[in-house]
């Protein structure tokens, strides 16, 4: 600050609403030149302020002086305000939302310049940030125990403040009380029996049960708050043995949870479905592998046999290629992989034949499909 004025005098200036800035002494450096100057203060803001001064001696002074201009002064940090999760809280949502608040009482919050840090990463990239508040919401499950968020918050005038603090994460309470299947206790379950599937959990949700491979996605309604029963009647050609029944369960607030019946279920309704051979077709020509696969009830054991039939020289001959069993997923498909077709070199007029056979789990076959193939 300089003012010109008559020699031999003092001054005082000040920057009024700026507290620590008020009332600076003004030394004469030259014959009616008076300067001064002031170090800034933390935790200082004013915007649009005025500075002004004085010369006077004795009790006599002269109007107040208004320097030309204003000043905007900013040496003061945000504030970080609200956390979410408390500092020290627990909570059992893995993928909790981490949101916080901040004002800046100068020059206002610079959200390019400030910066998250999850468990030491950072996440800025990920999180959503504003000049009111910042947000950032886990993609992946946190670890569970401690969890440690920091934030550095900038101003536009390059002022930082930064907030370390933690949070536990456990894991959460099975919502899931207790789970009974009717009937439990019987060897077969057959065409028409009727399976009862119980559940107590918190109420307001949504539930629904398996059995094995077999049975899916069957719907247990609510019945009354927190009583959650799905059923299912047996059909024909259903088989399965010993699986267990599969509930999950979705709250009406936190992820989806499962829990598997203690009880186990054989169901053996009858004969199987005769399964069906996708690949390879009848009449087709392969190469030296051949990939088998085809379709059947969900939970079916398919038995194949693939043999080979052609001559050496005028004689017949066959042998067995491959001689397995496997099972159908939950969608009713199965596969055998790439099968190579080794035949002996000297046998000729090669031809295939490919044999299916669907087994329940009583051990009751159904009827054969066959196709035949060459090379």
């Amino acid at each position: 600050m300089t003012v010109v004025g008559t020699p031999g005098v003092q001054g005082r200036f000040s920057v009024p609403g700026a507290a620590g800035i008020e009332d600076i002494a003004l030394a004469e450096k030259a014959p009616g030149i008076y300067t001064g100057s002031v170090t800034i203060p933390q935790g200082i803001t004013a915007q649009g302020a005025s500075v002004i001064a004085f010369l006077f001696k004795g009790i006599s002074s002269t109007p107040p002086l208004e320097a030309e201009g204003k000043l905007n002064i900013d040496a003061a940090a945000p504030l970080l305000e609200s956390f979410d999760p408390k500092p020290n809280s627990k909570t059992e949502n893995l993928r909790t939302l981490i949101y916080g608040t901040y004002t800046d009482p100068g020059s206002g919050i610079d959200s390019a310049a400030t910066r998250l840090e999850v468990d030491g990463k950072d996440m800025t990239a990920s999180a959503q940030i504003t000049d009111s508040f910042f947000s950032f919401k886990p993609n992946s499950d946190l670890s569970l125990g401690k969890n440690t968020v920091a934030i550095v918050a900038k101003d536009k005038a390059g002022n930082e403040v930064r907030r370390e603090w933690t949070f536990t994460v456990s894991a959460p309470a099975n919502p899931i009380t207790s789970l009974s299947v009717t009937p439990d206790d019987e060897p077969l379950l057959n065409a028409g029996t009727l399976v009862t599937v119980r559940i107590q959990a918190t109420p307001g949700g949504q539930a629904r049960f398996r059995i094995g491979d077999t049975v899916v996605d069957q719907s247990m309604p609510e019945q009354t708050p927190g009583a959650y029963i799905g059923s299912y009647t047996v059909k024909q050609g259903d088989s399965a043995s010993r699986v267990p029944v599969t509930v999950t369960f979705k709250p009406g607030n936190g992820p989806a949870v499962s829990q598997v019946s203690g009880a186990r279920i054989t169901l053996a309704a009858g004969a199987p479905g005769i399964p069906t051979i996708e690949r390879p077709r009848e009449g087709a020509s392969v190469g030296k592998t051949v990939t088998i696969n085809g379709t059947a009830a969900p939970g079916t054991i398919v038995r194949l046999k693939l043999v080979y039939q052609g001559k050496v020289l005028v004689i017949a001959s066959q042998g067995t290629i491959f001689d397995a069993e496997v099972k159908t997923g939950s969608d009713g498909r199965w596969s055998t992989g790439a099968v190579e077709l080794n035949v002996p070199t000297s046998v000729s007029g090669v031809s295939f034949t490919l044999t299916a056979v669907g087994v329940d789990a009583a051990g009751k076959l159904s009827d054969a499909t066959t196709v035949k193939f060459k090379r």
